[in-house]
């Protein structure tokens, strides 16, 4: 990873061995897919408030803008 960001939260990759995928496309569907239990809009991140799942967010930077973060 090129960039460092400096961040509160928590950030996780995804096991691409896992889903049997290096595609991105493919292993994002699956995930997104299995960690929501619904087909979600495209986004590099996922919120989860209360242990459920709440948005997508396209870049790291939009988190926090997100009111009550």
């Amino acid at each position: 990873m090129e960039v460092s960001y400096k961040t509160e939260r928590p950030i996780f990759g995804i096991d691409t061995k896992y889903y049997r995928t290096n595609l991105t496309s493919k292993y994002l569907r699956k995930f997104r897919n299995e960690q929501t239990n619904t087909s979600v809009p495209n986004g590099h991140f996922l919120m989860f408030k209360n242990g459920s799942f709440y948005k997508t967010f396209s870049d790291i930077e939009d988190i926090d803008q997100e009111p009550g973060s």
